[in-house]
């Protein structure tokens, strides 16, 4: 690939990352709205509301990296006939509000901004010294912190009752969470390494990167607080075979 290949590339790889800032800002609202709603200890919901501005700086940083690479927008362009089909999450039918509550946080935060930070962090690890690997430290850090909050929550959460409950809805949430592109077949110029210096982890490393963290970070943080994981196992396994 040429060097212009690989701007075109990484242009439209942040324009999608950009987007996807906008769609993490949009849940982290209504994550408000429920933590409000519920009564919610204040530092939990201040945490969130500064997740939320947190995340639309995030889309307008990637935004501004995106057109830099010579993306016409900066944001990639949402199918919005695809997004209204997707069901909703069949914790939302639960009767109480505190379960329908800790099941968006372990989905936003524990599980979501978990995976998202490691995977910044080995694109920050890897890149050279350039104004994109700044962003990506930047973003990484807000990410540590987002998914800090959903596992203290769950600490929290499980000193006062049993949250086992969230056993049967890993695997549900594992599929809402991860795009199924991760586990496409791979083109060759998606592999190359050399995209990292453009801020983006190729997709034969980010699968590597994502194992790594749900099978020695996630799941094993379930695990410590009593939640079964197989559902999780389960899951990882039927996308991999």
């Amino acid at each position: 690939m040429t060097h212009r290949d690989f701007r075109s590339l990484a242009a439209n790889m942040w324009a999608q990352r950009a987007q996807a800032e906008l769609g993490a800002q949009a849940r982290f609202r209504l994550l408000i709205e429920q933590l409000e709603d519920h009564g919610a200890h204040a530092k939990v919901t201040d945490l969130a509301k500064r997740a939320f501005v947190e995340e639309e700086d995030h889309a307008h940083l990637c935004a501004q990296i995106a057109r830099d690479l010579g993306h016409s927008s900066g944001f990639a362009e949402v199918d919005e006939s695809e997004t209204s089909l997707q069901p909703q999450p069949s914790w939302r039918e639960r009767e109480s509000e505190a379960d329908r509550l800790l099941c968006e946080v372990t989905l936003m935060c524990c599980i979501t901004e978990t995976i998202n930070a490691s995977l910044m962090n080995t694109i920050y690890a890897g890149a050279k010294d350039t104004p994109a690997k700044k962003i990506v430290h930047r973003i990484l850090r807000d990410e540590v912190k987002h998914g800090q909050m959903g596992w203290g929550y769950l600490t929290s959460e499980s000193q006062r009752r049993d949250c086992s409950l969230l056993s049967r809805y890993l695997g549900e949430m594992l599929e809402i969470s991860v795009k199924d592109e991760l586990f496409a077949p791979i083109p060759f110029e998606i592999q190359d390494a050399e995209l990292v210096n453009f801020g983006v982890l190729p997709v034969s490393m980010r699968m590597d990167q994502f194992a790594e963290t749900l099978t020695q970070v996630v799941i094993p943080g379930f695990e410590h607080f009593n939640v079964d994981s197989q559902g999780a196992k389960d899951w990882y396994r039927a996308k991999v075979s």
